[in-house]
């Protein structure tokens, strides 16, 4: 069976676990899953019905939008890089051109004499253009950095909104858990007290209360904890996650056509491959650089309160013998470096990539697998219905019950586990 089928098999019978929570017919519910269309209360809807300002395919859009707006440290890294860019554009320019003046006094009979000297070094041409270059290259590496930074910290709340819907259905199974616990408890309760059950029944049933409860409250307090590390993540900004189930997500395409999109999507390998061509116009500086330095100039010389006066120009020359030794060896060994760091990152980032993919699908036939049996299980109002009906025993009642509970909250991290995994390898839309 291949993914797109597997998908559709999943829905189709998530179908039945769905109405077992929501009341809703199981047919109507497949009906609606099969045709694409919203459900309130069902684990499918159209990602059309993210208010975004993105495009429709990211979900939760409008909090990323809001994350990006608002985030601090994604504010301070905006003017690092611009900081970063600036400076990487000081170096290119003309040296500053001198001025001298000098002030010369002899004996008496031979007067005074004054200078002025004004002067500009300057490279030679191929020195200007290399360092034009690489102001530019470095200033697209910089916005690499920043377009990486900006995917942790996007993905980083998208993987929030992610744990809060997660987070939000588990609490609605564990409130009905919650409630059926409190329901059982006060009527054994009551027929503790009309002497109809023993006391081992009913501290089984208080203990089984108690766990509901604590299980319940527990789980709202990690909610209130995620939503606060998304306000966080919004600048202290409150962002409300508008979304209450997770979106429908296409099946992916094959490993290989996968993968190269990635990899060639992927800001940390643009950022190596940006290092790369840093290095390499270092090494072209680094040999400019070798040749002389030239300097020229006008120079004026005359006497105070008259006499002889010269002008002319002056021109020099600056051999770089020793001050520039070994620089174009250490710039070859610095491009080196980064060509084979760059094969390094794109190895690392395909293995990522091969791990992220095939959990993806142990996940997603799991997911199938899950909804399959917990369709065929017995649904709560069966369970109670038969104890009410005395033809079960409170303990088996307990066992089966714990045992439905168990695989529904099983199911639903599944799911969360599913979408953390989707929303990894879909990060570089974001």
């Amino acid at each position: 069976m291949n993914r797109k089928q597997n998908a559709m098999w999943m829905m189709v019978i998530g179908a039945a676990f769905i109405a077992s929570i929501s009341g809703v017919s199981g047919t109507v519910v497949a009906e609606k899953v099969l045709s694409g269309q919203e459900m309130v209360g069902s684990s499918c809807y159209s990602t059309d019905s993210v208010d975004s300002t993105r495009d429709g395919s990211v979900p939760f859009g409008h909090v990323l939008d809001a994350v990006e707006t608002n985030n601090r440290a994604l504010e301070a890294q905006r003017n690092l890089k611009d900081a970063q860019t600036l400076e990487a554009r000081t170096g290119k320019f003309l040296e500053n051109p001198s001025v001298n003046y000098e002030r010369m006094w002899g004996k008496a009979d031979q007067g005074k004499k004054h200078e002025w000297t004004v002067a500009q070094p300057f490279d030679f041409p191929s020195v200007y253009f290399n360092k034009n270059k690489l102001a530019k290259l470095k200033g697209e590496q910089y916005g690499h950095e920043y377009a990486s930074f900006r995917r942790g910290v996007l993905l980083q709340a998208q993987e929030q909104c992610i744990e809060i819907v997660y987070l939000r259905r588990r609490q609605a199974l564990l409130d009905e858990q919650l409630a059926n616990a409190e329901r059982i408890a006060a009527a054994y309760g009551r027929m503790f007290e009309a002497g109809q059950t023993g006391v081992i029944e009913r501290n089984r049933v208080e203990l089984a209360l108690v766990d509901a409860r604590t299980a319940a409250q527990l789980n709202a307090s990690d909610l209130a904890a995620a939503e606060e590390n998304l306000r966080n993540l919004n600048g202290g900004v409150p962002v409300v996650v508008l979304e209450e189930e997770y979106p429908e997500l296409q099946p992916l395409a094959s490993f290989e056509t996968f993968v190269e999109e990635y990899l060639a999507a992927s800001p940390e390998l643009q950022m190596g491959e940006s290092a790369v061509q840093v290095a390499e116009r270092n090494v072209a500086l680094s040999r400019a650089q070798s040749l002389p330095k030239f300097e020229a100039g006008y120079r004026y010389e005359g006497s105070v309160g008259g006499g002889e006066r010269f002008n002319g120009f002056e021109v020099g020359m600056s051999v770089p013998l020793f001050e520039n030794k070994n620089t174009v060896k250490r710039a070859r060994a610095e491009a080196r470096y980064a060509e084979v760091q760059l094969e390094s990152d794109r190895i690392d980032a395909r293995s990522v990539v091969r791990r992220l993919y095939d959990r993806e699908a142990v996940l997603s036939a799991s997911m199938a697998r899950y909804a399959e049996i917990l369709a065929a299980q017995k649904t709560v109002e069966h369970l109670n219905r038969a104890l009410d009906a005395g033809q079960m025993p409170v303990t088996d009642y307990f066992v089966e019950l714990t045992a439905l509970y168990d695989s529904r909250l099983s199911y639903l991290q599944l799911e969360r586990d599913y979408q953390v995994v989707r929303a990894q390898l879909a990060s570089m839309d974001l």
